[in-house]
């Protein structure tokens, strides 16, 4: 028996509407995404316990610049740490379960779209 709950915060903003660039520039947004979960165990042995695979903390932050039919993204996200079984153990000589630690990941994506006529 397991509880989940959280809140996520989402926040965008236009970085050259904000220093009024002229839009044949296209656009650049600086956006963050907050994420919190609370996920423990309410009953059986693991009782407390954090649910496994279930971090408390996720953040994305990046820039995305789009113009015209190409788009660049650059996003750096961080993962608090994490457990991969209910027993939330440390770690075991083996590594197959355990702690993991947090993390960070950067993505850089580019597009170019088509028209199809």
């Amino acid at each position: 028996d397991s509880r989940s709950r959280g809140a996520e915060a989402y926040g965008e903003t236009d970085l050259f509407r904000l220093a009024r660039v002229d839009s044949r520039f296209g656009s650049l947004a600086l956006f963050h995404s907050l994420g919190y979960v609370d996920a423990t165990y309410r009953g059986g042995p693991a009782l407390g316990n954090a649910v496994e695979f279930a971090p408390d903390w996720n953040l994305r932050t990046g820039l995305s610049y789009v113009r015209g039919l190409v788009s660049l993204t650059l996003q750096r996200t961080d993962v608090s740490h994490q457990f991969t079984d209910a027993s939330n153990t440390p770690q075991t000589i083996d590594g197959n379960q355990g702690r993991i630690p947090a993390y960070q990941v950067w993505d850089l994506t580019a597009s170019v779209r088509h028209r199809i006529w």
